[in-house]
């Protein structure tokens, strides 16, 4: 739809969506209240995740966006290490799971606001508002895009637009199978989760707000794996200069990432014992967000 439409409205209609949908967690007397405001928040919270990608390449040439795409999936997955660093400890010092969701609230809330000042990126609509603007000053309709001269019928438009992920994920076997390792990997994450806390609570009888504290080593190994991405750049422009712009020159740190991500999986299976220094899950937990970082960036 961002294609279509633009990226802004689609951004402002997916934040307006997922405060909306929050307010039930907030308010939830029972699971399934929670369950359904948590799946229609998450679903909608998704279009920034795949939208800023396309809202990068709009801004910055193909050779250029490297550093910016680093710096997106960071924050992709700097969020959710963020969430049990600031939720435990809300429910420790509230002794309120509740003030967690109303926390979000507000602070989604800000972001809305942010978002209503952000800028259009996407060509077609910016040019044309640029010829609707020269033909209101002139007086005149002979200003038209490039983007619409030919223009398709919008419910043919949309028919593209709608089916092209579909098409591309199920006749491109690369997308296909960049896709599933890629959401094996951000599972792998999420069951992060509920591991940490058997690790560091039950094991070592940590709280919930000392847990969070625990996925800051994996917030350390991604901003670790941020720091050597201008390394992949300079690889990426040498590589560019040889053979010309490929997309497989971006693989190199994705190829050292799938070794080290299974690496760091042994290395919290075999320390979650009683009686062994929390350094060992905590050192996976730094490996684990290199490694995740690099291989998403790739």
């Amino acid at each position: 739809m961002s294609e279509l439409f633009g990226r802004k409205p689609i951004y402002l209609v997916s934040m307006a969506f997922f405060f909306l949908f929050t307010l039930p967690s907030c308010l939830a007397k029972n699971i399934a209240t929670m369950l359904a405001g948590r799946m229609i928040a998450g679903i909608a919270a998704s279009a920034p995740m795949t939208n800023v990608g396309g809202s990068i390449s709009d801004v910055w040439s193909t050779e250029d966006r490297g550093i910016p795409m680093a710096v997106f999936s960071a924050t992709i997955f700097l969020g959710p290490c963020l969430g049990p660093l600031f939720g435990g400890w809300i429910a420790v010092k509230t002794h309120q799971w509740r003030w967690i969701y109303w926390v979000l609230l507000m602070f989604i809330g800000v972001i809305f606001i942010f978002t209503c000042f952000t800028s259009e990126t996407l060509e077609p609509v910016l040019l044309r508002r640029k010829a609707k603007k020269l033909n209101k000053e002139h007086n005149t309709d002979v200003y038209v895009s490039e983007h619409d001269l030919n223009r398709p019928p919008l419910s043919e438009s949309m028919k593209v637009a709608l089916t092209r992920p579909f098409v591309l994920m199920f006749m491109e076997p690369i997308i296909l199978f960049m896709s599933f390792y890629l959401s094996f990997i951000y599972s792998l994450l999420y069951a992060l989760f509920f591991a940490f806390p058997i690790a560091f609570e039950e094991i070592r009888g940590w709280n919930s707000g000392m847990t969070g504290v625990a996925f800051v080593s994996i917030i350390i190994g991604m901003l670790g794996a941020m720091a050597v991405m201008p390394l992949q750049e300079k690889i990426y422009a040498r590589h560019c200069a040889k053979h010309g712009v490929k997309p497989e020159a971006r693989l190199y740190p994705m190829m050292v990432g799938c070794i080290l991500l299974p690496i760091a999986l042994f290395i919290f299976a075999f320390t979650s014992y009683p009686g062994i220094i929390w350094v060992g899950p905590a050192a996976s937990g730094v490996v684990f967000g290199a490694a995740m970082i690099v291989i998403y960036i790739g």
